[in-house]
């Protein structure tokens, strides 16, 4: 099982090390992408793999209130059995600007930052927010990655498996500092179903192989760039997607999926660092219709 974080570039070659591979979606833990749909884990707190103008709903939904959330970073660690990618990203109020797609990402949040609705499009470029090098701990193992002059973060994956504690930290620069743990799950086919067509306006269930994790579910539209996700407590069997979540979604193909996950959130007055740890036993999601 290949342990990664989730990226937004091509990665350099490097001998002995391993490397992440073009981020072919808006977002991931995330933030962890499917291979036919937008982006993730990725989704997420995460996000979740996996981005924002930080929008966020108020108190009376459970949500973030706008005014707390200044700045938003979303780090994914996913395994992948078909590639290696990883996604370090950062927030401003401006949201956060794809150079590779011409696009700027939006990302609202709900229920306390475990649920999130992402969408994105074609803006003018600008510098992203960055909180300087990234670095991953993982006993004597020590990756960073250091943003580029757009704020864009590229590197090396370590040799990361399942039951690892990774330490992720930055020093901070446009954005704050932050440090945090997160211990790697292990993989687990959870064979999460969701009936289709899906009526938005009813809300949906899934179902799956219970588990003592959390899970991250996810669905990307297939017409536009536009993902919800949450984190669910996985020990019940059923993860359950609210109505109001679904009908950000527009109407029409779509693809859906669930996985374990391990998530950990840095806050720091206005400031957020969401990192997820997610594994992922196929790189496949099922289409479904939503109605």
């Amino acid at each position: 099982m290949r342990w990664l974080a989730l990226a937004t570039v091509m990665l350099g070659s490097c001998a002995g090390a391993r490397h992440g591979t073009a981020d072919a979606s808006p977002d991931a833990i995330a933030d962890a992408p499917t291979d036919a749909s937008p982006d993730v884990i990725a989704d997420a707190p995460t996000d979740a793999s996996p981005d924002v103008s930080h929008d966020a709903h108020g108190a009376d939904d459970g949500g973030i209130d706008a005014a707390s959330v200044e700045t938003l970073g979303r780090i994914s660690i996913v395994s992948d059995p078909a590639s290696a990618l990883a996604t370090v990203r950062f927030y401003g109020a401006e949201g956060n600007y794809n150079p590779t797609r011409g696009e700027r990402c939006r990302l609202e949040l709900f229920e306390s930052g475990r649920c999130f609705h992402r969408t994105c499009a074609a803006a003018t470029p600008s510098a992203n927010i960055n909180a300087g090098v990234v670095r991953f701990t993982e006993g004597a193992d020590v990756v960073e990655w250091t943003p580029d002059g757009d704020g864009e973060y590229s590197g090396d994956v370590g040799d990361w498996q399942p039951g690892d504690t990774i330490a992720v930290s930055a020093a901070g620069a446009t954005a704050p500092p932050f440090a945090t743990t997160i211990t790697l799950p292990a993989p687990r086919d959870i064979s999460p179903t969701l009936a289709s067509p899906v009526d938005r306006s009813a809300g949906a269930v899934i179902t799956f192989v219970p588990v003592t994790s959390d899970i991250r579910v996810q669905i990307n539209s297939a017409a536009s760039t536009e993902e919800i996700g949450c984190i669910r407590e996985g020990a019940s069997g059923t993860a359950t997607l609210g109505a109001e979540l679904l009908a950000l979604l527009p109407a029409g193909a779509a693809f859906f999926d669930a996985f374990p996950v391990a998530s950990s959130t840095v806050l720091d007055g206005t400031n957020r660092v969401d990192v997820l740890a997610g594994t992922r036993t196929s790189n496949a999601s099922t289409s479904i219709v939503l109605e």
